[in-house]
């Protein structure tokens, strides 16, 4: 299947769901509860499919969810959880994030636990953010010893920062 366009997508639309035995029939849809019965809204209204086994998720839709302070993170997104395990969310049920492990487990995270999901980072992303950190440390430590610019530059120094070798 290619790609979806997006931007054609309903607003309330948030995966795409693929008929398993008709790959020609596709359908947009919203939040889902995962239970004996699969329910997708469409445009507001909740619908059940009986045999959830005849359709699933082929794409979801592109978001940037940055962490708890977004909300609950979108259905289809993989997070890690607080002990860096990759986790993929399948469903939401009223406040709870529904997530499962890469053996197929299913584990419920309430609103209090929603803290220890978290976006996994793109590598430039981490580089930033520990580029980021040590600037911060530096203009610390620069600042408790900058009774004049020298002073500064002597306390980065003594705390161990280096022009790194250009060979």
């Amino acid at each position: 299947m290619k790609q979806p366009n997006w931007d054609e997508a309903p607003e309330w639309a948030n995966v795409l769901l693929e008929q398993r035995y008709n790959r020609d029939r596709t359908a947009w849809a919203g939040a889902y509860k995962d239970g004996a019965n699969a329910s997708w809204t469409r445009g507001g209204m909740e619908n059940f499919m009986l045999d959830s086994s005849c359709w699933e998720v082929v794409s979801t839709r592109p978001t940037q969810w940055r962490g708890p302070q977004d909300g609950l993170p979108p259905v289809g997104l993989t997070v890690l959880n607080r002990f860096d395990e990759e986790r993929l969310v399948v469903a939401h049920d009223g406040d709870t994030v529904v997530c499962r492990t890469p053996g197929g487990h299913y584990r419920g995270y309430t609103k209090s636990e929603q803290a220890e999901l978290r976006p996994i980072q793109t590598h430039e992303q981490i580089a930033a953010r520990e580029r980021e950190e040590a600037i911060e440390a530096m203009h610390a430590i620069y600042m408790r010893g900058a009774l004049g610019h020298k002073g500064g530059l002597a306390a980065l120094y003594d705390a161990g920062y280096r022009k790194p070798d250009q060979r």
